[in-house]
């Protein structure tokens, strides 16, 4: 039976493939590579992968970086530096993006749900108040890469 950790998350509608692949190599880090196709990857007409709907794909990627954060905050484990910078990264430039097209939802959910955790109590505030100040003024978002980061 498998690990509930190792299983596919079926709920994610883009990025399923990147999310289970990355838990795996957390756990087994050594791979061989096989040059031959071992699934075929189908296009349909609801596909958010293939359509055109970038947004809807966008917000799929930032959850499934979200589902690999709060998966490596479970497992306490001092090996994840790396990839801890990396999604602290795409969290920030996430936040920066839907700032820029003034969609507090997304902003306020990757803030609470993510990025919060990498800042100390004061930063915290400080970048709280940053997020509520352009969201409700539309103003300050040249301020962005020195506040957030």
């Amino acid at each position: 039976m498998l690990d509930n950790s190792l299983r596919f998350n079926e709920e994610l509608k883009a990025a399923q493939e990147w999310e289970f692949l990355t838990r795996v190599l957390f756990y087994s880090p050594e791979y061989d590579v096989l040059e031959k196709p071992l699934i075929k990857i189908r296009r349909h007409a609801e596909s958010i992968s293939f359509n055109k709907n970038k947004n809807t794909r966008k917000w799929y990627y930032y959850l499934a970086r979200e589902k690999l954060f709060l998966f490596l905050k479970n497992q306490k484990s001092n090996n994840a530096k790396e990839i801890n910078a990396y999604l602290f990264s795409y969290f920030k430039n996430s936040i920066i993006s839907y700032l820029f097209e003034q969609k507090a939802n997304e902003s306020w959910a990757i803030y609470n749900n993510t990025l919060k955790f990498f800042y100390n109590f004061p930063k915290s505030l400080i970048v709280r108040f940053y997020i509520k100040f352009v969201l409700l003024t539309g103003r300050g978002y040249n301020y962005r890469q020195k506040i957030i980061s």
